[in-house]
């Protein structure tokens, strides 16, 4: 018959592994999360100092967005977005060229007779 103290030894050393596995977990998730950040980072402050002059350029700026793409974001006034502003910024466009510039393009994608 196992004494009251190692009962509760063995049961801590059990929680401790699992809470020590779930930490290691969850670090890794945030070590990515970060890295994917500053990867984003390094892209803004690139074109920050000169816009993209080529279509590869171009779509490694856009690579900062959650689409990889500029058609696929938020109007600005529906969902701030820290990404789509500082790309908008490089490019040179106002929150209201850019909404005009989506409502354009969904009237060109469905036309009614």
């Amino acid at each position: 018959m196992m004494a009251v103290r190692e009962e509760i030894d063995k049961a801590f050393e059990e929680d401790f592994k699992k809470l020590d596995s779930e930490y290691e977990a969850k670090k890794k998730s945030l070590d990515a999360e970060k890295g994917k950040y500053l990867r984003r980072i390094e892209v803004i402050e690139k074109y920050e100092k000169e816009k993209p002059k080529n279509i590869t350029e171009f779509q490694e700026l856009c690579s900062v967005l959650c689409f990889n793409d500029l058609i696929f974001c938020c109007k600005p006034k529906a969902r701030p977005c820290m990404w789509r502003s500082a790309v908008l910024k490089i490019l040179g466009i106002s929150d209201e060229e850019f909404i005009k510039k989506k409502e354009e393009l969904s009237k060109q994608l469905v036309k009614f007779e």
